[in-house]
């Protein structure tokens, strides 16, 4: 027996158990045996593998040496094709965490801290049909998060590259006819994308007047709040006849006029704001505040100008067509409608009643005519009427209403500095809606007067910053704060920097 076999058998006894013969093992226990290593041949010839024999991969192998037969091998294996998934052939349809996250933000935060509540749910609904309208969500969202929490610069990021996208997607509808499945959608887009531009302040970058205030030199021509806010106001009026048809949301913001409320509110409190109004107007027929130093007076502004004594006219008639009501026409123009109306273009005029007179039909009635339809249904004057379209044509017209405007918010703040009294909840919402809806009331000829940086524009847009600083609610007006601090500060400085006054009293 060889020595392993008695290793092997060392630890075992014999005990008896009863009748029975028990082997017993003690100590150590047999290891198990250790299989064969065995290698696999892979490089075998076609010889032996045709044989299924064991090839030793020699060239000739030995097999192939004693058998006399040619020892080949075979070609090279072809690799596997891996499958790779295809991505989305547009980034934007790639949905991620993020997205669900802003869209979340927007539906349970966002959505409540911006004006016209009423739209909103019908916007998170529509934004599930066109794409333009779910990136301007998830941006504003974005750019919400991006103030709430500036330690996480992915939110800021976020929101530029969902803007991006919104307004690529949203330019591609503009060539296409605003329909009843579209209308919703355009006019949401680019409220959305009116929010965000009241964030944008990239446009202040390089300029002057930060590096030396005393010198001024404040640009406002590329303020893209300004050149974006007009398109809101286009999109409502080529929509707002397809908002009739079916009811829209959009319909009850169109006829809430938050400027008649606070007008009625300040008539309560007895503020001065019909003093402010005119020294607003003053201000527009003063020379030294007409034109820029780098900027010409414009020539749509040369226009004869009535007294600056304007309070004799009806206010009403310094309010824009679609916020004229009952309450505010209880005085008549100045002068006999029959006056005005001869001076006017007779034909034109003629031309836009008659075509005005029954139902404007669909989106095909132009801007002019709708605009004029819905004034005629509140005011059944069609003479007044287009007296206030074509009012709005000239600089001056556009100046005054924003003039009546600014002036009742402007009443509120008290002359001394002294705390304000606060205002309804009711009017606290009526500032915030004047406050959003300010640039695109700065439409026609009143437009280039701010992007000529204008000394005039320029005082209205202190006026109007200043008092969005005073009476928004910043904890809810995310939207406005940096701008609202920042352009206060600016306008005033550029105005002292020409030697002109920004006092209203």
């Amino acid at each position: 027996m060889r020595a392993s076999d008695l290793e092997k058998f060392s630890n075992l006894f014999l005990f008896l158990d009863g009748d029975q013969a028990v082997v017993k093992s003690y100590g150590q226990q047999d290891k198990e045996r250790a299989k064969r290593p065995h290698t696999k041949s892979r490089n075998g010839c076609l010889a032996c593998k045709r044989r299924r024999v064991k090839c030793d991969e020699r060239l000739p192998c030995g097999h192939c040496v004693n058998r006399r037969e040619k020892c080949e091998r075979p070609g090279p294996r072809p690799q596997a094709k891996v499958e790779v998934p295809q991505q989305p052939s547009s980034p934007s349809h790639h949905v991620n965490i993020l997205h669900i996250e802003l869209f979340n933000h927007f539906e349970k935060v966002t959505q409540f801290t911006l004006a016209f509540p009423e739209i909103w749910e019908t916007m998170l609904q529509e934004s599930f049909k066109h794409e333009y309208l779910m990136h301007a969500i998830l941006a504003t969202a974005a750019k919400h998060m991006s103030v709430l929490r500036p330690q996480y610069p992915r939110y800021a990021e976020a929101a530029i590259v969902l803007l991006n996208k919104s307004i690529q997607s949203f330019r591609g509808t503009l060539d296409t006819p605003i329909t009843h499945d579209n209308c919703e959608a355009r006019l949401g887009t680019s409220t959305l994308i009116n929010y965000i531009m009241w964030t944008e302040l990239g446009f202040l970058e390089g300029q002057s007047i930060l590096t030396d205030p005393e010198a001024g030199g404040l640009d406002m021509s590329k303020d893209l709040l300004f050149l974006l806010g007009s398109g809101v106001r286009q999109v409502f009026y080529s929509a707002f006849p397809i908002f009739k048809e079916h009811d829209s949301p959009f319909i009850a913001v169109g006829k809430y006029h938050p400027c008649d409320n606070l007008q009625e509110e300040a008539d309560k409190r007895g503020t001065k704001w019909r003093e402010i109004m005119r020294r607003l107007i003053y201000l527009f027929d003063d020379p030294s505040y007409q034109g820029s130093p780098n900027q010409p007076p414009s020539p749509s502004t040369q226009e004869a100008s009535p007294s600056p004594c304007v309070m004799d006219l009806d206010t009403s008639a310094f309010q824009s067509p679609e916020t004229h009501s009952s309450s505010s026409a209880a005085a008549s123009p100045s002068g006999p409608v029959s006056e005005w109306t001869e001076s006017c273009n007779e034909d034109y005029l003629q031309r836009i009643i008659e075509r005005t007179k029954g139902p404007v039909s669909g989106c095909t009635a132009s801007c002019d005519e709708d605009y004029l339809q819905r004034i005629i249904e509140r005011t059944d004057n069609s003479a007044r009427s287009t007296r206030y379209i074509l009012d709005s044509r000239t600089a001056r017209s556009i100046y005054e209403r924003i003039s009546q405007r600014l002036a009742v918010l402007v009443s509120f703040i008290p002359e001394d500095g002294s705390e304000m009294v606060p205002l309804p909840v009711e009017r606290q919402l009526d500032i915030e809606r004047y406050c959003f809806s300010f640039p695109t009331l700065c439409i026609g000829p009143f437009l280039p007067l701010i992007l000529e940086n204008d000394s005039r524009a320029l005082v209205v847009l202190y006026h109007t910053y200043r008092a969005a600083n005073r009476l928004l609610p910043f904890d809810k007006t995310w939207w406005a704060v940096e701008r609202a601090a920042t352009m206060e500060k600016l306008t005033l400085v550029e105005l002292k920097a020409r030697g002109l006054s920004a006092d209203l009293y």
